[in-house]
């Protein structure tokens, strides 16, 4: 999920021991557009993992 957010632009990563945890680093400073358009990056990602 990480490298395909990555590939559309969004900065995530896993952490913790089974990373079973996904951070979202966005910029400090966002727009109500981008951050709409990084959400729904958020959620394409998860909603295509197996077992979503």
């Amino acid at each position: 999920a990480c490298a395909a957010a990555f590939g559309r632009g969004l900065l995530m990563e896993t952490s913790g021991p089974c990373s079973e945890v996904m951070k979202i680093m966005p910029p400090l400073t966002v727009t109500d557009d981008e951050l709409d358009e990084g959400l729904a990056i958020v959620s394409d990602v998860v909603r295509a993992l197996p077992g979503a």
